[in-house]
């Protein structure tokens, strides 16, 4: 009885587990697009920071200019 359901067991295991590497191998990819998506959203995101600190920079540097040509017109 046994012997008879064995095989058929067996069959049955190779294509469950079969059916679960193809799901996994599908689900990694979709994984991977996702975390290549972060990444690219994520260099955008530093690279738009550092375009503000630069800009931030500048800024500061003219209101340093700005307010060293007041001080010189005032004396």
């Amino acid at each position: 009885m046994i012997e008879d359901i064995l095989p058929a067991a067996a069959l049955v295991f190779i294509v469950v587990v079969a059916a679960m590497f193809g799901v996994a191998l599908k689900r990694g990819r979709v994984v991977q697009a996702v975390n290549e998506r972060i990444e690219a959203n994520q260099r955008r995101t530093i690279e738009m920071g550092e375009r503000q600190i630069a800009l931030s920079e500048r800024n500061a540097a003219a209101m340093e200019r700005i307010a060293a040509a007041l001080e010189r017109r005032g004396e």
